[in-house]
């Protein structure tokens, strides 16, 4: 697996991957925002944040704050804004 993708086990305990779109940190967490590997296009995205690390392996967890989404998505708006 390339560091441009992430896999995910969902709660069917099944395995998905997701490419990253971009990464950042705030508030003294690691975020990624990503895309599904079987999406169509862009205009759905995942936002995880890191959990912790097992030995080398980096573990995120999805994001379910609405509040921490808004402000992640916020902070990724413009920072994808300013790379245009």
């Amino acid at each position: 697996m390339s560091k441009d993708t992430i896999s995910f086990i969902n709660e069917m305990g099944e395995e998905e991957i997701f490419h990253v779109i971009e990464q950042t940190r705030f508030n003294g967490n690691s975020y990624l925002l990503t895309t599904a590997e079987d999406a169509d296009d862009d205009e759905e995205v995942w936002l995880f944040r890191q959990a912790g690390t097992q030995g080398e392996e980096v573990c995120y967890e999805l994001i379910e704050d609405d509040k921490e989404i808004e402000a992640v998505l916020m902070l990724f708006e413009a920072m994808l804004n300013e790379e245009e």
